[in-house]
């Protein structure tokens, strides 16, 4: 007989979302500001492995098909604790929620398959007023 192995991963290596920030508007777990700073704090956060579904996620509430994922040159932190990134851009108003999926565990063998964690949030999405302000025909910012 054929014994199946299940990776098991301790109370210590469980991978978790404490809470996200929306570094733009500084509001905890409400909102994620397109192309802002956003940062995610938690357990065995870091992005690692070479599975193609790791990395970080915005999942449409509304358009159940529609993801935006954040390109992984756009990660500044990724650490176990917290990541810190641009956040891509997604429908303004739309509702979103955050998933980050990874290989990474705490004592340093990557996990064979990826696991996912996806915050309990949904969070609402802003427009980036750097971003979105019209310039007039010198470059000047408008409004």
């Amino acid at each position: 007989a054929k014994k199946t192995v299940l990776e098991e991963t301790s109370a210590h290596d469980q991978l978790a979302i404490k809470f996200v920030i929306d570094m733009e508007t500084n509001r905890f777990n409400e909102t994620v500001t397109e192309y802002g700073t956003f940062k995610i704090a938690g357990h065995n956060l870091k992005i690692a492995g070479t599975d193609p579904s790791v990395g970080i996620e915005f999942l449409s509430l509304e358009d159940l098909d529609c993801v935006y994922r954040v390109e992984s040159r756009h990660i500044a932190v990724n650490n176990p604790s917290e990541l810190v990134f641009t956040a891509p851009w997604m429908v303004l108003g739309e509702e979103v929620e955050v998933r980050v999926t990874t290989q990474f565990t705490a004592g340093g063998k990557p996990l064979k398959k990826p696991r996912s964690v996806t915050f309990d949030k949904a969070l609402t999405v802003l427009m980036n007023d750097f971003v979105a302000k019209p310039k007039d025909d010198e470059g000047r910012t408008q409004g």
